[in-house]
């Protein structure tokens, strides 16, 4: 993927049945506010697999995101959360613990985990209900 500048993200979807169309319903809502752009500027391009990204564009910028959901069961059922986690967040807590500087930042999508290049030092984030967490992180390259 090329650099992230302004606010980047992508839309995969897991292969959970209550997350199918969760982006479709409340996407261009969550898309508008993160891009700061009307609801009718935004356009999103819906993963075509499960685990894999889509897009979400809108005046001018572009934003990439994941719909994260856990089923779990037990004696009162089934029960499904999700969370839209957005690239750029990951690409913010890069920034702040390498120093560099977010127009520099690589992601790449390794599902379930988001890799990130901050300048050289690479790392994984993994997406959790609570957001982002980073789960490993490596020296830069000499």
């Amino acid at each position: 993927m090329r650099p992230i500048a302004l606010a980047l993200s992508a839309i995969a979807l897991l292969a959970t049945s209550s997350c199918a169309g969760m982006i479709e319903k409340r996407g261009k809502e969550t898309a508008s506010r993160q891009l700061n752009c009307p609801v009718d500027q935004v356009t999103i391009t819906p993963a075509t697999e499960p685990n894999t990204p889509g897009k979400v564009e809108g005046c001018g910028r572009e934003d990439w995101a994941i719909s994260h959901c856990v089923t779990t069961s037990g004696s009162g059922g089934v029960a499904s959360s999700c969370k839209v986690l957005w690239f750029s967040e990951a690409v913010n807590q890069a920034s702040f613990t390498t120093g560099c500087d977010k127009e520099k930042i690589k992601t790449q999508w390794m599902a379930p985990n988001l890799g990130v290049d901050a300048c050289g030092q690479r790392m994984t984030f993994a997406a959790t209900l609570s957001g982002w967490l980073l789960n490993t992180t490596s020296a830069p390259k000499k």
